[in-house]
């Protein structure tokens, strides 16, 4: 599993096309939850061991033509008190990673 770390998100996410290459169980949240404003509800992973610390992460379906190459994004929160090994030989140092906004995302004014 290849996770990007966003310094800026506040969630573990995983895209939909990983959790099911991974075989993991997803929930969907119950419909009389509603998401406040400039949040989303997604569905949620099982419990997943990332080794360090485990957690559940939101499923977010990629849009058609998403070019993003890694399978979700992990907020540097989750890791600030964990040690991290780099393999800095195997490092893809070439274009990073494109992401879409969510499908409803408005830019709210600067």
């Amino acid at each position: 599993m290849q996770l990007a770390l966003d310094t800026g998100a506040n969630a573990p996410v995983l895209y939909r096309r990983a959790a099911e290459r991974l075989g993991l169980r997803i929930t969907n949240a119950p419909p009389a939850l509603k998401a406040s404003s400039g949040h989303l509800i997604l569905p949620l992973t099982e419990l997943v061991d990332l080794g360090a610390f485990k957690t559940q992460f939101g499923v977010y379906d990629q849009l058609p033509g998403s070019l993003a190459q890694e399978d979700g994004i992990l907020p540097s929160q989750l890791i600030r008190n964990q040690a991290l090994t780099i393999n800095a030989e195997a490092l893809d140092v070439g274009q990073p990673a494109l992401m879409e906004p969510p499908p409803h995302f408005k830019a709210g004014p600067n």
